[in-house]
């Protein structure tokens, strides 16, 4: 290992190593003004090091942990996942990633999430403490800290995100337009409830027209499923129809949805369209696009599928998730109907 101070490599510039890595500190020839740029920034990376000691020295920071966990969650989360909890660290560490984890109180936590006004759910805020706890709950297993300082911090989840009603849906389908790009999204999702991420990702060839089937093999439970079975997404034949048209209209390229700009959706763009059309519209806050998904696992079981069939269209591993789809409280009609089959069942028994 170099010693950890700059060091010249010819045609590249001024270099570091630090933890095995590899740092430029600055690019250019070797001369007086290279070599004051390299010094200053070696002097501001030796003031992070020294706040930053080694999760594995005994007394790490609150960065330093979760700095590891995220080394070894990219390797083992689905893409989606791991950018999406990394957010929620990157802010928590912008605030307390100094402070050393045994000097920590669930106070630091909570004032924390209470410093977020925007985070007006408790759904979300629920989700930001999890996302927060979930690093030292790791280092806790591994044996880096003697316990998680915010263990005992909680929040009531939240209620359960409610399904698109059907007024809802057709309200931003006609507004949107059925041949416009949103349009074509909120179709494909409400056919096959499948998620914002697998929309927007799906590339033509994981499609098969002929078949009826999507199949992607590195989908959100990929990792996390034992049987490392793809997830499968039947089209029915309005979906077929759908997606041909998408193709004949498009020149090449590899995604099958596409935003108005002619590339593929991203996260936020897609979100934010369908928040767009909802404030013009005049719609409740909670219409999400995921409420296609919670729509489409209830009318799955309201129109007589089982628990696990509707596990396998929605590409859950186990039925348990699939229950919190399942929004049948308050559909009087549906349940008059299943206290009756009750009924007849008792009775001929």
């Amino acid at each position: 290992m170099r010693p950890r101070k700059p060091w010249f490599r010819k045609g590249r510039g001024w270099f570091i190593e630090i933890d095995g890595r590899q740092i430029c500190l600055a690019k250019g020839d070797k001369n007086a003004e290279t070599r004051a740029i390299a010094d200053a920034r070696f002097h501001k990376l030796m003031l992070k090091c020294a706040a930053n000691p080694p999760v594995d020295g005994g007394s790490p920071t609150v960065a330093s942990v979760i700095d590891a966990f995220l080394d070894y969650a990219i390797r083992r989360d689905a893409e989606s996942t791991y950018y999406e909890r990394k957010l929620y660290l990157q802010k928590f560490a912008d605030v307390h990633g100094g402070r050393l984890v045994r000097d920590c109180r669930p106070y630091h936590l909570t004032s924390w999430v209470d410093d977020h006004p925007t985070w007006r759910s408790d759904w979300t805020k629920s989700y930001a403490i999890r996302n927060v706890k979930r690093p030292f709950n790791w280092a806790k297993r591994q044996g880096l800290i003697a316990a998680n300082p915010f263990a005992d911090v909680e929040h009531r989840p939240g209620d359960r995100r409610r399904p698109m009603t059907d007024v809802e849906f057709n309200a931003l389908l006609k507004n949107a337009g059925r041949d416009s790009r949103l349009g074509e999204a909120l179709q494909f999702m409400a056919a096959t409830g499948c998620r914002p991420c697998e929309l927007r990702r799906l590339s033509w060839s994981e499609v098969d027209l002929e078949s009826g089937l999507a199949t992607i093999v590195q989908h959100k439970t990929s990792r996390t499923r034992k049987d490392r079975k793809p997830r499968l997404i039947v089209l029915i034949p309005t979906c077929v129809a759908l997606l041909k048209r998408i193709r004949k209209s498009q020149q090449g390229g590899e995604h099958v949805f596409l935003s108005q700009r002619g590339r593929p959706w991203a996260r936020c763009s897609l979100q934010q369209a369908l928040r767009r059309l909802r404030r013009v519209l005049k719609l409740p806050d909670d219409v999400f696009l995921y409420g296609l998904r919670h729509r489409f696992g209830t009318n799955s079981v309201k129109g007589g599928n089982d628990l696990k069939s509707t596990a396998e269209l929605l590409g859950h591993a186990t039925t348990r998730m699939t229950e919190h789809y399942v929004h049948l409280a308050g559909d009087l009609a549906h349940l008059r109907s299943a206290m009756q089959r009750a009924a007849r069942s008792r009775k001929g028994a």
